[in-house]
Parts: C-alpha cells; structure tokens; sequence
C-alpha cells in the first residue's frame, strides 16, 4: 500500500517492462542471441529432464522447496516475510538509537509514563514528547495485533499503555509462558522474579524490563516480528497445497487447530461440571462434535503432510497439517534441551553455547575480518551473475545502477529491502542464525559476540549488492517483481534456504558447507544451459600461459626448464596460470585463478581423490571444528610425541624445540586457528615480514613468486 501511487510503482511491481526489453548493453553481440536460443530451446529442457529423472529425495536435498506444488509462490511469500521483518527491525533501531542516549533519569521517566504510572506533564518537555510517541506507537500496534488475534482485547485492555513490555517477557520467556498477572489482567512482575526455574539472563531481562531503551524495542521487535509472521502463516494456512484444509476446524468464525481444540474441549467440560447451563452444554457438545469429526478426517492425511507442533510461535498454523518440506523449513533446529533439568542437561546446553559462539568467531576470522577471502567473495559473485546469463560485458552496466542505488538508497534498494533481499546473505543466515539461539540480554555489558555479529553484517554487504545487480537488471528487463526477486535470491543465494542436515553441518562440523551446498546446482543448471560460460574459465590458465611464453619469448627448451623447477604444488594443479612478466630477481609469477572460480573446491576435492590424498580430502573438503582441534592436540600433547595437527598431520613443534619455542609454536597454532589468513605466518603478514626480513625461500619458491 506505500508504494501504490508512486511513479515508479508499476515498474517495481512488475506490471510494466521496462529498460526496452534487455536492450541496455555496450554494444550489440549476436553470439548472445544464438546463445539465448541454445538455452531456451536445448539447456533449459535438457536441465528440466534431468531433474525429473532424479530421486524426490536428491531433489528435495539440493532445492528444499523444488517438489511443493507453487513452490516459487511460497518462495516469494517466504521473501517477503523476511523483508517485512529488516523493515521492521530498521524501524526499531531508529528508536533504540534515540533511546540509548537519553540519560538514566529519562529512561525512567519515560518508562514511568509509558507504563502510565506517571503524568506527562511531570516530564521534561522533550521526554514527554517522546514518552507520547511512544504510547502512540504502542497503541496503534497493539490494535492491529487485536484486529489480527495476536492479542486479545481483555490482554489489551488490561495492558494498555503497556502491552509492549508484556511482549518483551513474551520475547524473553518463549511464546508459549502463561505471563503471570493480578487482578484487572495486568503483568506481575513480582511472580517472576520469585520463580526458581529461571536462567541467570532470563532473571536479568525481567530485571531490565524498566529500561525504556531495551523493554521497548525488545518488545516492539517481538510484537511487529508477530504481525509479520501471522500475515506469513495465513498466506500458507490458506493455501490448500501446503495445509491440509480439513485439519483447520472452523467454529463460530474462529478456526482452531485439533490441538488448540482439544485444550479448550477440556476448558469447556470442566466448566460444564462445575456450571452445567444450557448455554455451557450446548457449548460442549458443539466443541465435541468439532472434535470427533476432525478426529475421524485426520485418518485421511494426504501422504507429504505433517503436523507442525502446538505453539504459539506458529500462529495460525499452530497443529496444522502442512506439506513437510514448508514444516521443515517453518521449524528450527533445534540443539538446546528446552527444559534443562540438572546438572548434565544445563552442561550439555553450556558447552554448546560455547561450541557455537567459537565456530562464529572462527567463521567470522575467516570471512568478515580476512580482506583476500572478501576480494574471493567478489570475484565469485560476479562469475555468478555471469553464470546466471549476464553477459560479462553488460556487468559494469548492472554493477553501476546497483552502486548508485545503494548510494541513494532509491526505488528498486527500497524494494529489495521490502523483498528480503539484504535478509538472507552468509552473514544474515549462519551468524545471525546462531545469534538469535546464543545472544541474551547482557544489562549493557560488552558482548564481543555482538561484535561478530556486526561484522558479519558488513561482509554480507558483498553478498547484498550482487542481490541487488541481479534483481535491478531482472526488473529492467521485464521479468515482474516475484521472478525477479527469486532469481536474485537463487544466484546471489539465499543462505537461509538449506537442507537441515547441511544447517546442522555448518554450525558444528563443516563451516562453510552453504557456499558449496548452494554452488553446486548453479555449476551443474549451468553446464547444462550455458557450457560455453564454464568453458571460458576453465581456459584462462591455458590462456593466460601461452600469452607470457610469448611476451616473455620463452621456446620449448626454457619452457621445460622452468616447469621442472616449480614447486610440486604448482605442478599438480592446472588452474594456476603465468604473468606475462617477472620478478625484479628474474623469477617466473604465477597466479592461482582456481581462488576466485566459485568451483574451487570441487577441483580441489577431485585433485584429492585422484592422487588419494586422504588428509588433503579432509581439509579441502571443509570438515573441521576448530575446538575439537585444540581439545585433540591437547590430548596428544601428553606423550614423548610432539603433538600434530589434526588435519595435515604436521607436528605442531619439534621435539628439540625448548620449552619456550613449544608454548610460542603452540600458541601460534592455536591463533591461526580463530584468526584471519592475511594475519598469520603463512599470509599477507608473514609474507611482509620475511620480504622485509630479507628471507628467500626454497630454490623452487624463488623460481616461482604466487600471487
């Protein structure tokens, strides 16, 4: 409803083409038409073939949502639930953001006024102004959560003014806590704090509940993330394809779940026990005979469907039957015991916060703090717009428009932001992901997670502008908003996407699972529908080797001479490719172009198995855990052996080393574990020094300088 009116609003919804079909590249290239009916006529059926002859079960391993009948449709729903959610949370930052600064003594002031135990006009001037906003935004959202059945009108009522702190221990307890309350209906926070059951962070945030800045946008983000959500649920409990209608029971407009059902046939005969009226009777027996009937249907559940649990955090799907592949991705993973009871359970749950919070760190070491694994990144985004059908020469096109969006935060920015563009990059999906399960509130202390989070946040930038080139040039050339929104999500990834056992591998066993998981059916649709694309790049290093030998007027003799002078590592890996020029020593340069291609690890994994390098395989392959590491060599550190490395099976020391060279050799092992490529021996940083230092390597190090 923002947008109808505006002028650019037909073209952002897709209702009108526009950019002249295409037409908006640097020159006109008839190789690109030729290749375009390749696809359309031979690629896309050929790829469309083949996936049909494929196990449902492959199908729904690689594409979670491939076998749900209108599955673009709940794609597009799912994307604009996401989006609704980063509109909502850019609008409770700007509150929080004035919140915070505001001195102790106004924090209470407004909180006293919001929660109506004190007058305005015992405010300041400028804190009861923003006391005002306040009640005015809670209110006008309370409302529309009671006109959704978010929240009823008595909780409302009895609450009002202050329904928003009764969100945040809602947000703080779980959805599915009875919020104890007095007489009249209000919270009882006296109740809470006396409760043994409670964790240490959860007693701390009943405790912050008169914190203006934290209650009020804690609450806020819990209230408008519900209105999100129900919307979202609606749209897939409406919809007959993914919820099996006869599991909704209607009774007097109201349609229940069986579970929710069941409870209030419970509520309802203990009331008829103690009151038997005519009106209470008549009641029962038209709840009982729902419930028989539904009870008799729920034999008949069409095979694919299963029944979501009974909760509050499901909204209206609460005990509905819906397809499994939409449960299993509607449903967490989830690895915490809910209700730790002793010693072993509150343990278990301990250790994994820690697991979980080190596996951030270390993936955040690697990707947001390490500049070549950035540069890595924006390399392989831009092979894969070309992949997804961008010509190479229509990219800076493309990129440009994005740069100038973002920079003027303008139509199409705005749009993919309301699309759930920016809501599902590495960073949003696997870090944040972690953090909504790990992250408690603090009181206001420093949290170095939170610093994790906000630099994942910067490197899934990368991510979110390519999102943005390919949604840009899919709305410019027609393809209407919900395709154009799908195949930015496809190509640039959605990372929230996944199977649940590749979710479950990337928290604890294999770090960077999603990129390869994501990778491999664009590499595979690719090949299908534009092999030439994947061709080129495979024929760079051969390529770029015949240009130096002729720059560099090297024949056939010099050429054999260096080749049996490279390092071995050069020698069995074809993607490394010449400099057309040298050193000032005179050494031939190389670089590895198999770093930027988004199929490195295949070739690695393959070259592995080729040679049968067990331990290579394990590494290249990703599997690691950079705890079980350190909790490894520990164990092997107790023997006359000098402990190795899990993975390459170096030793760590040598023997002879002192005492002193084995704490500092241990040290360092265990600091390239969390810390950036570029800041460890073996990076940018050891490499400066040893230039600076003036150290010379191997003689086959010193015949070939890699880039």
């Amino acid at each position: 409803n923002q947008i109808k009116g505006e002028p650019w609003a037909e073209k952002a919804m897709g209702e009108k083409p526009a950019g002249g079909g295409g037409d908006t590249t640097l020159y006109s290239n008839p190789l690109g038409k030729i290749g375009e009916m390749y696809t359309e006529t031979i690629g896309k059926p050929m790829a469309q073939w083949i996936a049909s002859k494929l196990p449902k079960s492959v199908r729904e391993f690689w594409s979670p949502i491939s076998t749900v009948p209108e599955g673009e449709l709940y794609l597009f729903a799912r994307s604009k639930a996401k989006g609704g959610i980063q509109v909502l949370e850019n609008f409770v930052d700007n509150i929080y953001n004035e919140l915070k600064t505001l001195s102790d003594t106004s924090k209470k002031d407004i909180f006293q006024a919001v929660d109506g135990s004190k007058p305005l006009n015992k405010l300041s001037k400028i804190d009861a102004n923003i006391a005002q906003e306040l009640i005015k935004t809670n209110t006008n959202i309370g409302k529309v959560m009671v006109d959704k059945g978010i929240l009823t009108e008595e909780q409302f009522k009895a609450n009002e003014g202050k329904y928003i702190h009764y969100m945040y221990l809602k947000h703080v307890l779980g959805d599915d806590v009875q919020i104890p309350s007095m007489a009249g209906g209000k919270i009882d926070t006296s109740i809470l704090k006396s409760r043994k059951d409670l964790t240490i962070e959860q007693r701390r945030a009943i405790g912050l509940i008169e914190d203006v800045a934290t209650a009020e946008t804690v609450g806020l983000t819990k209230a408008l993330n519900d209105i999100v959500m129900h919307d979202y649920f609606k749209t897939i409990s409406d919809n007959p394809n993914w919820t099996w209608q006869p599991g909704k029971i209607k009774i007097d407009n109201k349609t229940w779940a069986m579970g929710d059902l069941a409870k209030e046939l419970e509520i309802q005969k203990r009331i008829a026990e103690k009151a038997p009226t005519p009106e209470v009777t008549q009641r029962l027996k038209m709840l009982q005979d729902a419930m028989d009937t539904a009870q008799k249907e729920s034999g008949n559940i069409p095979e694919g469907f299963i029944k979501l649990p009974e909760s509050k955090s499901f909204g209206t799907l609460s005990g509905q039957f819906v397809r499994k592949e939409i449960a299993k991705d509607l449903m967490p993973l989830r690895t915490r015991v809910a209700e730790p009871k002793g010693v072993g359970g509150q343990s278990f749950n301990f250790f994994l916060d820690m697991g979980e919070k080190s596996m951030t760190a270390f993936k955040v070491g690697k990707t947001a703090l390490n500049l070549p694994t950035a540069v890595r990144n924006m390399g392989s985004n831009i092979i894969q717009l070309n992949m997804s059908g961008i010509p190479l020469y229509d990219l800076p096109i493309w990129m440009g428009k994005a740069t100038m969006e973002m920079a003027n935060k303008g139509q199409y920015y705005s749009e993919a932001i309301r699309n759930g563009l920016f809501k599902t990059n590495w960073g949003q999906a696997e870090i944040q992901e972690v953090m909504n399960v790990i992250r408690k509130v603090e009181g206001g202390k420093f949290n170095p997670m939170d610093l994790a989070s906000d630099l994942s946040k910067y490197y899934g930038k990368i991510d979110d502008f390519f999102k943005l080139t390919k949604f840009i040039e899919q709305m410019e050339t027609g393809k209407g908003l919900q395709k154009s929104v799908l195949e930015a999500q496809k190509w640039g990834m959605d990372y929230s996407l996944a199977s649940r056992s590749v979710k479950a591998a990337r928290r604890f066993a294999i770090p960077f699972a999603s990129y390869q998981y994501k990778i491999a059916p664009l590499i595979a649709e690719t090949m299908m529908e534009r092999p030439w694309i994947i061709a080129k790049y495979a024929a760079i290093p051969t390529i770029m080797q015949q240009i130096a030998r002729q720059v560099l007027n090297l024949t056939d003799d010099d050429w054999k001479k260096l080749k049996s002078q490279l390092p071995l590592f050069i020698k069995k890996n074809s993607t490394y490719a010449m400099l057309p020029y040298k050193s000032p020593e005179g050494n031939a340069q190389w670089v590895n172009i198999e770093y930027f291609l988004p199929w490195q690890q295949g070739l690695a994994v393959g070259r592995d198995v080729a040679q049968k390098n067990w331990g290579e395989l394990i590494t290249d392959f990703g599997i690691g855990n950079p705890v079980l590491d350190v909790y490894t060599v520990a164990k092997t550190m107790q023997g006359d052996k000098p402990p190795k490395d899990p993975f390459t099976g170096r030793p760590i020391y040598n023997q002879l080393d002192s005492p002193t060279e084995k704490a500092v050799k241990t040290v360092e092992w265990i600091y390239e574990k969390w810390a950036p490529g570029m800041l460890t021996r073996h990076g940018a940083l050891g490499t400066t020094v040893q230039g600076i230092m003036g150290e010379k390597g191997s003689f086959s190090e010193q015949a070939a300088r890699v880039y």
